[in-house]
């Protein structure tokens, strides 16, 4: 039972992160590169697809006895840096975008 809720959570916070960061490219995308270039909007699901050619393209191997780690942090971690990295990224595109 432990095994289906750890999965379970696993999906959830990926789907959940995949959302953050393609709602920040899009939102960045609208607000930078659409005046910049003229060109056209991007969709959400369309930022999550280029979030995940980038990842796929910047992907780099970890040893896997880095750290030794319970499965909830990991999940934790994931969520925590899922829902601030974004964050982050809009508050400072947003004052950026202020000057621009």
């Amino acid at each position: 039972m432990r095994a289906v809720g750890y999965t379970a959570t696993t999906i959830a916070v990926v789907i959940y992160a995949q959302l953050t960061m393609g709602f920040a490219l899009a939102t960045m995308w609208r607000w930078f590169v659409v005046p910049a270039l003229s060109v056209a909007e991007i969709s959400i699901p369309v930022a999550i697809g280029l979030c995940t050619l980038i990842k796929f393209l910047r992907y780099e191997y970890k040893d896997p006895k880095y750290k030794e780690e319970d499965w909830s942090s990991v999940l934790a971690r994931g969520f925590v840096v899922s829902t601030f990295s974004p964050l982050f990224t809009l508050a400072v595109g947003w004052v950026v975008k202020q000057f621009a």
